[in-house]
């Protein structure tokens, strides 16, 4: 009895050094800040001029938040936190399913023993954070704290780098496509009578999040930043985002980021996620070539293409960034890019290469680029390539097809006009909405003129109805990926047959229909739907394959 009492003993003790050791070396040290005191404040004669907290200032425009931060990386991140915290926790409730994603809970042992294994795949991402953007980081949480709300600093840390070693989650629509994200830049010079311009148009959607990025969608932000020892800068974001995926700096040298994956992306003691990268080109590069070699410089997380535009000049450079590989291509004149790499160095990529065959992205860059090659004279002209819903072949797509340049399930849709310093932004995320005007020259510089933003940019005609229908029809989607992969199918087929009441012509609930009545071998039925998917236009090309196939046997 005395040698098993002992083993046992020997043994609690071991697993629990083990343990404390285990959560040691597992744990991100974390920074001390101070939190300044004060409340939450505003002006009672001006209340337009939004919430006070400091020297921060935060304010609405529509639906669009226009927070403006100064001071020490600690300060900055503070206001952050302590002005969004409530928004930052709904986008961090969204973005934790992708973190969680990256690793397996499949196996005996693997529900059980996920969140062991998770913290031990990512313990050493704040090893390649530099030490200020891990203050800001800390300082971020801190000031939730102060609003009553409690983020996690290693949830922050860790949803820094959710686009650069996170994984789509496994019922959304990004998992069919191995991605979180859907970009899309377009470079598109002016001639008029009121001089040469350069503007850049981006779109981002989220397809790998559980929810198609609806929380980021509803909480848009504009980060005014004026940080000590560094370049001003704007950027467009949403609460809780540190690093930078669309910005501008006093200079007028824009950053526009598109996240991939590679095959040699792994976790690392010495990377740097690439939207943090992002932001310290900004907050560092006067120029083009200045930013070309702070990202050669660095040691990336991820894969990324860094599109880097200049105002003043109007010339623009791609950087092809992954962790063992740099390639970069200067230009001028018009362009669009995507999601994939285009340099010779990266053809070899097992990756890239399944990515460029499967996904419709090369067929949206080849319209996008059509289009370019027109002259165009002014902002609205531009705004209607945004909402162009036609193939390279001049057909029109359905709404919902993914090789159009319009993305309904877009989170963010904006125009940038480096050389006059002019930002437009969606109200609903996607083209189709109002595009309100920022004088961004103001906004950085307070002490310039009285803000002159050139007139709004009108709607659409369309209507929002289709829209909102086809977001929901993706949200059955979802749901019906998930009962499928539970081996619920009755279920999996009433969400897909929900899905296509709301949005009777999108090819993924089409796809999804045909494929759920193949798994039943429902012969009639299967071969409607997939006939019906090819017919509208596949925008999943290995499925369109797999469809033809299966059709004509």
């Amino acid at each position: 009895m005395r040698t098993w009492v002992s083993l046992c003993i020997l043994m609690s003790v071991s697993l629990t050094v083990a343990y404390v050791l285990y959560r040691r070396v597992s744990s991100y040290a974390h920074p001390d800040t101070e939190t300044p005191k004060g409340a939450l404040e505003v002006n009672a004669t001006a209340p337009e001029q939004g919430l006070r907290y400091g020297e921060a200032t935060l304010r609405y425009l529509g639906p669009l938040g226009v927070l403006h931060t100064k001071g020490s990386v600690a300060a900055v991140g503070t206001q952050h936190g302590r002005l969004l915290a409530r928004q930052i926790d709904e986008v961090q409730r969204s973005l934790q399913s992708n973190v969680t994603s990256s690793v397996s809970s499949a196996g005996l042992f693997g529900s059980r023993l996920h969140t062991l294994r998770l913290r031990w795949r990512w313990r050493t991402l704040d090893d390649g954070i530099p030490g200020h953007q891990l203050v800001e980081l800390a300082a971020l949480a801190r000031g939730a704290e102060k609003s009553g709300v409690s983020l996690g600093y290693e949830n922050i840390v860790r949803q820094s780098a959710v686009f650069d070693v996170g994984a789509p989650v496994p019922q959304s629509p990004g998992a069919e496509i191995w991605t979180i994200t859907r970009g899309l830049t377009l470079i598109a010079p002016l001639a008029s009578e009121l001089g040469n311009r350069l503007v850049v148009t981006r779109t981002l959607a989220l397809p790998g999040l559980l929810d198609g990025g609806e929380a980021i969608r509803q909480a848009p932000i504009l980060y005014i930043s004026h940080p000590e020892k560094a370049l001003a800068h704007a950027s467009l974001g949403y609460p809780g985002l540190v690093g930078v995926h669309s910005g501008v700096n006093s200079e007028s040298l824009g950053v526009f980021l598109h996240n991939l994956r590679s095959a040699d992306v792994r976790l690392t003691r010495e990377a740097q996620p690439a939207s943090l990268l992002a932001r310290e080109v900004l907050e560092h590069a006067r120029s083009i070539d200045e930013a070309i070699a702070i990202l050669r410089k660095a040691t990336i997380l991820g894969s990324a293409v860094f599109v880097l535009v200049d105002g003043n000049t109007r010339k623009w450079a791609v950087v092809e960034r992954s962790p063992d590989t740099t390639e970069v291509r200067k230009g001028e004149g018009s362009a669009a890019i995507v999601d994939t790499f285009e340099g010779s160095k990266f053809k070899e990529d097992p990756m890239l290469d399944r990515s460029r065959r499967t996904r419709p992205m090369l067929l949206r860059q080849e319209r996008a680029r059509q289009l370019l090659r027109r002259p165009h004279a002014n902002v609205n002209e531009v705004a209607a390539v945004l909402r162009d819903q036609r193939s390279s072949t001049g057909s029109r797509l359905t709404l919902g097809h993914r090789a159009a340049i319009d993305d309904p399930q877009s989170v963010q849709s904006a125009m940038f006009d480096l050389s006059s310093m002019v930002l437009w932004v969606s109200e609903t995320g996607d083209a189709s909405g109002a595009f309100r005007a920022i004088d961004l020259r103001h906004e950085i510089d307070a002490t310039s003129a009285r803000a002159a933003p050139p007139p709004d940019i009108e709607a659409s005609e369309e209507s929002q109805g289709e829209r909102h229908a086809t977001r929901e029809a993706r949200h059955f989607l979802v749901r019906a990926r998930k009962a499928r992969n539970s081996g619920k199918r009755n279920r999996a087929r009433e969400f897909a047959a929900s899905a296509l009441a709301r949005s009777p012509s999108l090819p993924e609930a089409l796809l999804l229909a045909g494929q759920l009545a193949q798994d039943d071998d429902d012969e009639l039925a299967g071969r409607a739907f997939l006939q019906r998917f090819l017919e509208l236009g596949a925008d999943d090309l290995r499925a369109r394959e797999q469809a033809e196939a299966w059709l004509g046997r």
